[in-house]
């Protein structure tokens, strides 16, 4: 009898922790994004995907828009996101800074898995090349953005202009805004991704320079986050195309994206090279 408090005590402890790890695969998770655009319009592209991962693994997905990029790797670092749409950049830094996030999958776009940028001026500016830009004004997206300023830094200090030789340059958040920027005149030039230049060209710009292709943007896990739901998160992701409505899911995401596909981090080794070693092929 002596022995029956003890033998209580454990099986309270034993059904707590059951409980706790119950509850805890089927509290909401949290899918993060970057601030790449304006927060209505990344909520009505990324809902339909929490949703479907919410029905896979029968427990809520909850969207959380982070102010800028620094706040959204900080999100994934500090365990108040579960997983996250990081872009190329952000990956990297994550890398260099956290460790590799467990990358989940990544876009591809009709048999084309990689982005690009483009640096723009007005339609009717005498500007042609980069090296005109010395002395210039600059419009930059977010300073962690791959496509709004660390490629265009990139390719600015190719062609010999510095951020120092720029008359003046300001970080204005996202690409839609650079693209605005550039055509009300406010910024002689400006970098954005070549989805957001399509989108604008007609009402008068001009591409002046391409960045190289960099593998496109990638779901990641927290680093917080067990294994097991990661493996189902990835499995969800990769057959999304598959699911129904998927085709539409993926096409809210990004227009043209087809399949979500496995991702490595040698899969972002040109941009490495592009950031930290200095080489543009």
């Amino acid at each position: 009898m002596a022995g029956y408090p003890g033998l209580l005590f454990v099986a309270l402890v034993l059904g707590m922790t059951s409980l706790c790890a119950r509850a805890a695969q089927t509290s909401p998770l949290t899918l993060g994004i970057h601030p790449y655009l304006p927060a209505t319009r990344l909520i009505e592209r990324f809902t339909p995907l929490a949703e479907y991962l919410g029905q896979r693994l029968q427990r809520p997905v909850h969207l959380k828009i982070a102010q800028n990029y620094q706040e959204h790797l900080s999100n994934l670092t500090n365990g108040e996101i579960d997983l996250a749409f990081f872009g190329p950049t952000l990956y990297l830094t994550a890398d260099r800074q956290y460790g590799p996030p467990r990358l989940l999958a990544r876009l591809a776009s009709e048999g084309d898995i990689a982005l690009r940028g483009v640096i723009i001026a007005r339609a009717d500016s005498e500007l042609e090349a980069l090296a005109q830009l010395r002395g210039k004004r600059f419009a930059f997206g977010d300073p962690n953005s791959t496509l709004s300023t660390r490629v265009p830094i990139a390719l600015l200090q190719r062609a010999g202009v510095e951020l120092a030789d720029l008359g003046d340059y300001n970080y204005l958040k996202n690409h839609h805004n650079v693209a605005l920027a550039v055509l009300m005149g406010n910024y002689d030039a400006g970098g954005i991704k070549e989805e957001v230049f399509l989108h604008y060209r007609e009402r008068g710009l001009k591409a002046l320079a391409t960045t190289p292709a960099i593998t496109t943007h990638a779901f990641v896990a927290g680093y917080r986050l067990d294994d097991e739901t990661v493996a189902v998160l990835r499995e969800a992701l990769l057959g999304l195309h598959l699911a129904p409505h998927g085709a539409q899911t993926l096409a809210r995401i990004r227009k043209g994206t087809t399949q979500l596909i496995p991702v490595t981090g040698d899969d972002y080794d040109a941009l490495r090279q592009i950031l930290y070693q200095g080489s543009i092929q």
